[in-house]
């Protein structure tokens, strides 16, 4: 499948090499970290390779010890062996290891914690019904406005309102027309032919509301903003906005309620705050 390139890794080693080969000096004061590293090397291959027969393939298990018994005996005693140089040497591998297993598993951890919660909190707080009455109907006196601009939201899952969204309504009482909630997602190919990598689809229940899904080979990058703006330019995605009834600035200033722009100290006006309120008792804990 190939490898990924990636600049700063790249350079993150040289500088390593050149601090390693600094501070060893000689050659031979490397030999103790470098049997260190290639034997563990082969017993964690093995372990790893395992674990994919297991995993992955279901591989029954009288098949996987016709592998792993002879490769597991020869490994281990080329790791034990080399047990012996850690004090000359040796414990740089292992506390390299550590420190970057450690970093990738905090990071793996928070993450999912991070999913995990955006994900539950989504669903509770700002399920798609709702979301749907506010916008087309209002609720307890929220009106939405249509803003002719399009708006683009990042979202890991298609059926959760994403955070950002859900931060901005109470404070703009506004959604941009198109309003498009987009997912990255990766595959384990290189590269996605280009007309293939964009699959959209159009809410039954919000007009001018899309949910945009672009798939990247792990060597591309997503590329958010052109992906957008061919869709746009392609007709897939409508940008004109609909007349709105209701939610206009003249039914708003019929009603009394001045502008932003014109309220002093560009503070919210009492409708303003009013609908805030309401909106943040929809989509705010």
């Amino acid at each position: 499948m190939g490898q990924i390139y990636i600049p700063e890794g790249n350079y993150l080693m040289m500088f390593l090499t050149l601090a390693v080969t600094g501070g060893f000096q000689h050659s031979k004061d490397l030999s103790g970290a470098y049997g260190v590293a290639v034997s563990a090397v082969m017993l964690l291959t093995s372990i790893l390779y395992v674990a994919v027969l297991h995993y992955r393939y279901r591989a029954a298990w009288w098949k996987i010890a016709l592998f792993a018994i002879p490769f597991f005996i020869l490994d281990s005693f080329y790791f034990t062996s080399s047990l012996v140089k850690i004090p000359k040497g040796g414990w740089l591998p292992i506390v390299l290891g550590a420190v970057l297993a450690s970093v990738m598993s905090v990071w793996n951890f928070g993450r999912d914690r991070t999913v995990r919660y955006l994900s539950e909190r989504g669903t509770k707080l700002a399920n798609w019904d709702t979301f749907a009455k506010v916008v087309q109907t209002g609720h307890k006196g929220v009106h939405m406005t249509r803003v002719p601009l399009v708006g683009v939201f990042m979202s890991s899952r298609a059926d959760v309102l994403p955070e950002s969204l859900r931060a901005m309504l109470p404070r703009t009482l506004s959604l941009p027309y198109p309003a498009l909630f987009v997912t990255v997602k990766y595959v384990p190919v290189p590269f996605v032919a280009e007309q293939d990598r964009c699959v959209v689809t159009q809410s039954p229940d919000i007009e001018g509301v899309y949910h945009v899904l672009i798939v990247c080979g792990y060597s591309q990058s997503p590329e958010v903003s052109a992906s957008v703006s061919q869709l746009v330019k392609a007709g897939v995605i409508q940008a004109s906005p609909p007349s709105y009834s209701g939610n206009s600035s003249t039914a708003a200033d019929a009603e009394g309620s001045t502008s932003l722009a014109d309220s002093p100290n560009n503070t919210l006006t009492r409708r303003n705050r009013i609908d805030r309120d309401a909106t943040e008792s929809l989509f705010v804990p």
